[in-house]
């Protein structure tokens, strides 16, 4: 079985109903759970 692509149409609608507030404090915990990234220049 091959995977398929998503829609444009399926991507948009999670787009729109996403709450991006939430996102927001979901990504920054997860950030912070998986640790600083370390650049060395």
């Amino acid at each position: 079985m091959h995977a398929r692509v998503p829609s444009y149409s399926a991507i948009r609608r999670v787009m729109i109903n996403l709450d991006y507030e939430e996102l927001q404090v979901v990504f920054n915990q997860w950030s912070k759970q998986s640790g600083a990234l370390s650049y060395q220049l």
